[in-house]
């Protein structure tokens, strides 16, 4: 057998099943009204990599660990594969959902929580909003119709009596 020296030796599709199935389990599977794809898809993994991992170690790296090559190719030269991989070891602990984290950055990751549940709230809102709109729209088309039947019959009956 050959050995796998991937950072994480796992397929892509591997890795959707996995974030799925922890979707499905916690209930969070909401997708947006519009494009029925999932709130909490797996692309959201990418927006909480940089940013961590980014708080500890090269953004450039991180960039580079993420995939991205465009206005990269010094990072690639300047640091190996091995180099990376050791500086992402060196920063992993940033992206432990539940592991040791200091005052601070509980702190932080606590208003940060907060933000999303809020986040989340006026997305509901605002969807309840829009769909309140789109039907006070209908409400006022047909009464726009009305309206110009009843300004047509008007006009008729003012003929009519003269």
């Amino acid at each position: 057998m050959k050995a796998d020296d991937r950072a994480f030796p796992f397929e892509v599709t591997t890795a959707c099943r996995f974030w799925n199935n922890a979707l499905k389990k916690t209930g969070l599977t909401e997708r947006d009204p519009t494009t029925k794809r999932r709130l909490a898809h797996f692309h959201v993994l990418r927006k909480y990599f940089r940013p961590e991992l980014g708080s500890v170690i090269q953004s450039d790296v991180v960039e580079a660990l993420m995939g991205h090559e465009e206005g990269l190719t010094e990072v690639y030269r300047k640091y190996s594969e091995k180099d990376m991989l050791k500086m992402y070891g060196e920063g992993e602990h940033a992206l432990l959902l539940f592991g040791e984290m200091s005052g601070d950055a509980q702190q932080l990751r606590q208003e940060v929580n907060q933000v999303y549940r809020e986040n989340f709230e006026m997305r509901g809102v605002f969807d309840s909003l829009r769909s309140e709109n789109n039907a006070l729209k209908e409400q006022l088309k047909r009464l726009d119709e009305k309206f110009s039947g009843l300004e047509k019959l008007v006009k008729d009956l003012r003929e009519a009596a003269n």
